[in-house]
């Protein structure tokens, strides 16, 4: 018996290697004095603009960030602090914790008249000496959260991101695909459900050996820094928050496909595999003290 089990593994890993696409390229480039980026990094598949676009598209209308101070946490490259600026918002921080993203975000703060600023982070958002906010963003970075050894679970990230609201002050998540949707691993594959299809074992091999030398990834944590979010965790983590929920809603976006899992979502047993991802705005209790102003008020 213990040959057959090699054996299966090396077919569902030719099944595996059929289902993948190259890795983007992960040489880092130049693209300032001494400032160097994973070359991926300089190719989004979505154009940051429009990726910006359609993060205020999914939002309900009545929205406003015009004379708000936001912060946006986990800002990537910073387009979306920057949209939030031309959108009225009064000042935006734009938070990253990968030190070359951060170092990209300042190369894109071309304009002196936005009030837009960029500070780098190691993850820990209470070490942060920083007003309180009206607006806290976090855009497609919550299936991230906690997914790295030492790094916040997501539980502490929403309780992080809400001390820095004012009473009153808004919480604005938007993230996919969820874990358990059709490409919910965030992998190099054409095959939906792939990560729950396919052993991760046989995963990651595959991963190891089309990346370069030195990428020891054995799991989804390690390997693409994802922490298997699913909407029943979500709802479970916002439910304990003591946040109150604005607005809430799921498969957001104007694709067909959309429609179909918004359709499909409410048959028994499917939701969380016809869940592609989760938008909602939660709300800081007006009776609630902002430690961030407590903190202030504290130094005064």
């Amino acid at each position: 018996m213990r040959h057959v089990r090699p054996r299966i593994k090396t077919v569902i890993a030719r099944a595996y290697d059929l289902t993948t696409t190259p890795p983007g390229p992960e040489d880092l480039v130049e693209v300032e004095p001494g400032v160097h980026i994973p070359r991926y990094q300089t190719m989004p598949s979505v154009d940051p603009t429009e990726s910006s676009r359609r993060f205020f598209a999914r939002l309900p209308e009545s929205f406003d960030l015009r004379g708000k101070r936001v912060l946006d946490v986990g800002c990537g490259s910073g387009d979306l602090c920057i949209a939030m600026a031309q959108l009225g918002a009064r000042a935006v921080v734009g938070v990253e914790v990968t030190e070359p993203r951060y170092a990209w975000a300042t190369l894109h703060n071309t304009d002196p008249d936005l009030p837009v600023e960029f500070f780098g982070s190691g993850g820990d958002l209470k070490s942060l000496d920083l007003e309180p906010f009206d607006v806290v963003v976090s855009k497609d970075s919550f299936e991230h959260y906690g997914a790295q050894p030492g790094s916040p679970a997501a539980a502490e990230m929403v309780r992080d991101m809400a001390h820095l609201l004012v009473p009153g002050g808004l919480l604005v998540i938007g993230f996919g695909p969820t874990w358990k949707a059709p490409f919910g691993g965030h992998i190099n594959t054409k095959m939906p459900y792939a990560q729950l299809l396919f052993p991760e074992e046989v995963i990651f091999d595959e991963f190891r050996r089309s990346r370069p030398p030195g990428k020891t990834a054995r799991t989804f944590e390690e390997g693409v820094g994802i922490n298997r979010m699913t909407l029943a965790r979500f709802r479970q983590i916002m439910a304990a928050s003591g946040l109150e929920c604005v607005w809430m809603g799921t498969n957001r976006g104007d694709h067909p496909a959309y429609k179909v899992m918004r359709t499909l979502a409410h048959v028994p047993g499917l939701t969380e595999y016809m869940t592609q991802n989760i938008y909602g705005i939660w709300r800081v209790p007006l009776d609630r003290e902002s430690p961030a102003v407590a903190s202030s008020a504290a130094v005064a």
